[in-house]
């Protein structure tokens, strides 16, 4: 009798212990294992995508939340008149925390949408929307 590994196995005698080495290594060999996949780590570029892109979408609701109020009509400070203007003011001021923020943080994966953040983010719209004055007006894009 001979086993997978190319060894002859004899059919009678021999010790427990190598009978035992002899069956574990057949089994180990015609067995197929799954190899699991490591969590995703900070380091891998998708991993780092995939976390900026929580951390913008978390902003992002955020950032509505507060600029919602400038929208209304007894708004005072930096009304905004139309919904292109919102849209407009939302993707820009999103973009703008999600930089201040990555300049902040050491590494992507301390990126974290939480208490602090949202209040620096209810400062800094506050005080953004404060300069226009009565109205906002859209800066003209360079092209």
């Amino acid at each position: 009798m001979s086993s997978s590994t190319g060894r002859s196995i004899p059919a009678s005698g021999g010790t427990l212990s190598t009978k035992l080495k002899v069956k574990t290594e057949i089994s180990s060999a015609t067995s197929t294992s799954k190899i699991e996949s490591a969590p995703a780590d900070s380091s891998e570029p998708g991993a780092a995508r995939h976390m900026k892109e929580q951390f913008r979408l978390g902003m992002a609701g955020v950032i509505v939340h507060y600029l919602n109020p400038y929208r209304k009509e007894d708004c005072t400070r930096g009304r905004i008149m139309n919904n292109d203007d919102f849209k407009h003011l939302a993707r820009k001021l999103t973009h703008f925390v999600l930089v201040k923020e990555l300049k902040h943080c050491r590494s992507v994966g301390d990126l974290q949408c939480n208490e602090n953040v949202k209040h620096k983010a209810k400062d800094f719209i506050r005080k953004y929307m404060s300069k226009f004055g009565e109205v906002y007006v859209r800066e003209k894009e360079i092209e």
